[in-house]
């Protein structure tokens, strides 16, 4: 008979816990199977009531024999909370005793909280409270009881064989270099009954394990851009501290196998005075405004000149907006004078009269149309009041006029908050061009003083990391990534966690 040593992997749904069974499953001394304590009471009672059989020391729980009876050293358990708070399945005591978390060694999976709501709510789970008292629960877990081990899902991504690697350390088992790649399926797996074989390898319902199952490796999933703004806030404002929290102190107690990248980019924004910000689809939904101003000025012109369609002026407008933009605003005009240089090329282009009469009309629809839809990105007034009760000092740093970014400041109830603001339009240099640089000089700034976040990779982060600025590109979608010089997060309010050094702030 092999001695069996027991492990457990604590995580939420849709966090990655069924990556991580492939991998350990993909190691010759592992068995792993999912839910004994969530499930194996399923046919003997009405409500639901965890099964503690297996943290019995005698290994007489049915999953056991089949392990010694394959030769594996190790049976991996992967223990999950439910995602409906009224089954009772969200904050139960998965490891029941202290002797227990001695024997088992748990790991603890943590995902950005944004990216498992979303992944949520593609199968149809709405309970966002569900996954809130879910996550603190894991989250105390973790933290109240010594010998265990937090997985942070990103840092997977980001680094799979380290992290692997350190994993298998705390769990006393070998690595192997074909954990890093897929060749076993899910009917490799250990299933504590024929209904729980039958869910992951006949039914897969909601197509819960379709990625995993089409994947090879390790990679990162596409997101799914279904969740609201109020959704985002709610979540950040409630458990992503717990999330950031455990990020970086899970970096700050690394093996020799990884660096102390995430807790290293906390310092180094907490050091920082000035928190500097692109505007556009930064810290408003500008794209969006913009898309729905443009279309309301375009239909105007399409009902007085049927003969060019909504469609045909959409197309021609996209271009010339395209060749109108490309100078970044350097030259100095104001945004009324911008907006009707574009209708005027795009009336030109249809073979319509231009009047001034008509361009007058048509940029005040569209400035109407923008007034009417403009709205900030989820956490941007938190985090701009937060850094001013810090004593930080704000800046926008933007490509466009300058009347324009005032005019949407102002409107959005930023000023307030805003110290300085630069534009293109008024210094008269791109940030491709120069205009980081400047910025500095101008305001006698020290480099090593200043972070900036903005949206685009190109004119915002490079740019800003070329003239020596720590930069955070904001990939509303992306996995979150807490490294300098390759920061990157998907909500403004993360800025807020990371330097907030309160402990469970929120």
């Amino acid at each position: 008979m092999v001695d069996l040593q027991l492990r457990i992997l604590v995580a939420v749904p849709r966090s990655g816990s069924t990556l991580l069974m492939r991998i350990a499953c993909e190691a010759p001394s592992c068995a792993v199977t999912s839910r004994l304590v969530a499930q194996g009471n399923y046919y003997s009672n009405t409500s639901f009531t965890p099964d503690y059989s297996i943290f019995s020391p005698s290994f007489s729980h049915a999953v056991f024999r089949q392990a010694m009876k394959k030769g594996c050293s190790t049976l991996i358990s992967k223990e999950e909370f439910g995602h409906d708070t009224k089954k009772g399945e969200c904050d139960y005591v998965i490891i029941p005793t202290e002797e227990a978390y001695e024997r088992t060694k748990p790991a603890f999976l943590f995902r950005d909280p944004i990216r498992v709501y979303d992944s949520w709510k593609r199968v149809g789970w709405t309970d966002i409270e569900g996954l809130v008292t879910a996550y603190t629960t894991l989250h105390l877990m973790h933290m109240t009881h010594p010998n265990t081990h937090a997985i942070i899902y990103e840092e997977l991504i980001a680094k799979p064989e380290q992290t692997v690697r350190a994993l298998c350390k705390h769990w006393d088992i070998g690595f192997c270099e074909s954990m890093l790649s897929f060749e076993h399926s899910f009917r490799d797996f250990l299933y504590n009954s024929k209904r729980e074989e039958r869910i992951y390898t006949v039914e897969n319902p909601l197509g819960l394990f379709d990625t995993v199952q089409e994947s090879t490796s390790i990679e990162a999933q596409p997101a799914h851009n279904l969740i609201s703004v109020g959704e985002i806030e709610h979540l950040e404002l409630t458990i992503g501290k717990r999330y950031i929290d455990t990020y970086s102190r899970r970096s700050s107690k690394m093996t020799t196998h990884h660096s102390n990248e995430a807790a290293n980019f906390v310092l180094c924004l907490r050091s920082k005075t000035w928190f500097s910000f692109d505007l556009d689809d930064t810290l408003h939904e500008f794209r969006k405004a913009s898309s729905a101003a443009t279309e309301t000025s375009l239909t105007f012109i399409s009902y007085l000149h049927p003969a060019s369609s909504l469609e045909e002026l959409k197309t021609t407008y996209a271009r010339i907006l395209a060749d109108k933009t490309s100078q970044a605003f350097t030259n100095g005009k104001t945004s009324t004078e911008y907006r009707k240089e574009r209708f005027a090329s795009l009336l030109e282009a249809h073979n319509i009269t231009v009047t001034t009469s008509f361009l007058d009309k048509l940029a005040m629809l569209y400035k109407q149309g923008l007034k009417q839809t403009l709205q900030l990105k989820a956490g941007a007034l938190h985090l701009l009041q937060f850094l001013k009760s810090r004593a930080k000092k704000v800046m926008i740093i933007s490509e466009g006029p300058l009347d324009a970014q005032e005019w949407t400041m102002e409107l959005l109830g930023l000023t307030p908050f805003v110290d300085v603001l630069v534009t293109s339009n008024d210094m008269g240099l791109s940030k491709v061009d120069g205009l980081f640089g400047a910025v500095l000089a101008k305001h006698k700034i020290r480099e090593d003083d200043m972070v900036f976040i903005g949206d685009n990779a190109v004119r915002d982060t490079e740019a800003a990391r070329a003239a020596g600025i720590e930069a955070v590109l904001y990939a509303e979608g992306s996995n979150c990534r807490l490294k300098s010089g390759e920061a990157s997060i998907n909500s403004l309010l993360k800025i807020k966690h990371l330097i907030d050094d309160s402990e469970g702030a929120t």
